[in-house]
């Protein structure tokens, strides 16, 4: 067994690896690899479910023998020996949305870059890389991959990107401001239900009072009150 399945083992055990609770991402970040065997190869292949893998830094030269990940959305392969021609292995990830290869100084060559166009590519980081210093280098890139936003860590108008600009962003004052609006129209509606309540009730002692004082008086003509009548003579 070699030492990097050990360290996969150890790191991203396959019993951890449930259908209810898959392993989503995987960094191997700084660990020297050159190459993928076999025997890597089909352990990475039983995440089925890998969204991210992360291979900064490893002395990869090569990406022959690349697992097959179907789930793989981000992929970051920056700091290696990596070449043009090794990019031919990425087409394969028909949802990879980003790409970071950063300073691979064997990537120089844009029409090998150009076969990844099919893919669903919103973020591409090949900065530090020769390709980079091109004539052109940005238009090619946002006339080819149409659905591209980040180009090495810039937007389209050459902004530079923050990542927090991502995390869920506060409800504005102006929302609040929608918010306060429509608390305050509730509490008019009820507090206008409650007065219209409390009219009807007003209104239904007010009919009470007057039968009451109509039944009175008939009563008074049929049996004049003799104190009341002793008083007018």
């Amino acid at each position: 067994m070699s030492k990097l399945i050990q360290t996969l083992q150890k790191k991203f055990p396959l019993e951890k690896n449930t259908k209810d609770q898959p392993t989503l991402i995987i960094a191997l970040d700084g660990i020297t690899i050159n190459h993928i065997s076999d025997e890597v190869k089909t352990y990475l292949e039983n995440f089925k479910s890998l969204e991210e893998l992360s291979m900064v830094n490893c002395n990869l030269n090569t990406l022959q023998n690349f697992p097959e990940l179907p789930s793989l959305i981000k992929l970051d392969l920056s700091d290696n020996h990596l070449k043009d021609t090794d990019l031919n292995e990425l087409l394969k990830y028909k949802k990879l949305q980003e790409l970071r290869m950063a300073n691979n100084n064997g990537i120089s060559n844009f029409s090998e870059i150009k076969k990844l166009e099919s893919l669903p590519l919103t973020f591409i980081d090949f900065s530090d890389c020769p390709v980079s210093k091109m004539e052109g280098y940005r238009e090619k890139f946002y006339e080819n991959f149409k659905n591209l936003k980040i180009l090495d860590l810039c937007d389209k108008e050459g902004k530079e990107w923050d990542e927090d600009d991502e995390e869920e962003e506060e409800p504005d004052e102006d929302d609040n401001g929608f918010i306060d609006d429509d608390l305050k129209n509730e509490e008019k509606e009820k507090d206008e239900e409650d007065n219209n309540g409390n009219n009807g009730e007003d209104y239904d002692d007010d009919e009470d009072k007057e039968e009451y004082e109509e039944e009175n008086e008939e009563e008074e003509i049929k049996n004049p009150n003799p104190a009341k009548k002793k008083k007018t003579e």
